[in-house]
C-alpha cells in the first residue's frame, strides 16, 4: 500500500503518525460530505451542509475505520469517492472538463482503495436523474461514462489476478 508506505517514510513504525493519517483522512471526508451537501442544497442552505459534515465526523458508526491503523482502506475510499462525486458536481454546474478529469481520478484511487466505491457510477446516474433533469433529455448523463469505463477496467483487473468476477474471495 503506497499510503502505509508514506507513513513509514514519515514517522517509521511509531504508530501515532499512522493514526493521525486516519484522523486527517476522516476529517477531509467530512469537509467534503460538508462540500457536497453544500452544493447540491444549492449553496443557500450552509446550516444543512455543516449538520451533515458534523454528524459524519462525530457520529461514532464505524469508529475502528479511523481508529484501527488497518481501517485505511476504509477512510481511503470514502475520501476518494465524496472527493469524485464533488468535482462531478463542480464539473456539471461549471463545465470544465478538468473538474471531469479530477472526479475520474478519485474515482480511480476510490475503488483501488475499496470495491464499496462501485456504486458510485450508479449514484452519478441517480444525482443526473434528480439535479439534471433538463440535461438528462439531452443525454448528458453521458458524462458518467469515465467512471464507467474505470469500473469496467478495475473488474478485467480483478478477474485477471484473482480469477473472480463476481464471488467473494471466501469462495476460493
Amino acid at each position: 500500500r503506497l499510503s502505509f508506505w508514506l507513513d513509514y517514510q514519515a514517522s517509521g513504525l511509531a504508530p501515532f503518525g499512522y493514526h493521525v493519517v486516519n484522523v486527517l483522512l476522516h476529517l477531509g471526508s467530512a469537509f467534503l460530505l460538508f462540500w457536497l451537501v453544500w452544493q447540491l442544497a444549492g449553496r443557500t442552505n450552509r446550516w444543512l451542509a455543516f449538520l451533515a459534515g458534523l454528524f459524519f465526523l462525530i457520529f461514532p458508526n464505524h469508529p475502528e475505520a479511523v481508529s484501527w491503523i488497518s481501517g485505511r482502506n476504509d477512510v481511503l475510499a470514502v475520501f476518494f469517492f465524496l472527493l469524485s462525486f464533488n468535482f462531478y458536481v463542480l464539473f456539471r454546474t461549471g463545465g470544465r472538463y478538468l473538474w471531469l478529469g479530477i472526479s475520474s481520478a478519485a474515482f480511480a484511487l476510490a475503488i483501488f482503495s475499496k470495491e464499496m466505491a462501485a456504486s458510485l457510477p450508479i449514484i452519478l446516474l441517480v444525482y443526473e436523474f434528480i439535479w439534471q433533469k433538463n440535461e438528462w433529455r439531452k443525454k448528458k448523463s453521458l458524462f458518467v461514462l469515465p467512471c464507467v469505463a474505470i469500473l469496467l477496467l478495475y473488474i478485467l483487473l480483478r478477474q485477471f489476478a484473482t480469477g473472480l468476477l463476481f464471488h467473494s474471495y471466501s469462495n476460493i
